[in-house]
């Protein structure tokens, strides 16, 4: 984050301020942004910090509940499978795609969502567990 800061402050100061803008700063800006989103995404998945909307199911019982859970977290689990495969094909066809500014390929921007999707882990999750 401090990184998409610093290469954000430096683009606006270089825009505005010397009117001279650099090309490859908002390219820059963007593909870490991209980044941090995917990786934020993943931590927040992992550590069981994304906020819940449990309202119906506080109101079953804790063995429906576990199951659940249970059923939830297999089809969190196929989805990141899907989310894998199709994320890879999505990175592998966009190799030859370029950004504009530091003809970088775009796989590495892609690539992103992919090892988000891997480093989530939806059984493991701490709310599998029965409170």
């Amino acid at each position: 984050m401090a990184g998409m800061t610093v290469v954000g402050a430096i683009g606006v100061f270089f825009r505005y301020v010397l009117v001279a803008p650099i090309q490859w700063s908002e390219e820059v800006a963007l593909g870490l942004f991209v980044w941090l989103v995917f990786v934020g995404a993943a931590a927040v998945s992992r550590h069981g910090m994304h906020i819940p909307i449990d309202i119906l199911v506080v109101l079953l019982p804790p063995a429906t509940q576990y199951w659940l859970r249970i059923v939830v977290h297999l089809i969190v689990l196929v989805l990141l499978g899907a989310f894998i495969v199709i994320g890879w094909s999505f990175a592998i066809t966009a190799w030859d795609s370029r950004t504009i500014a530091l003809k970088l390929p775009m796989f590495w921007i892609d690539l992103s969502a992919v090892r988000a999707a891997v480093r989530t882990n939806g059984l493991t999750s701490p709310t599998l567990t029965i409170a």
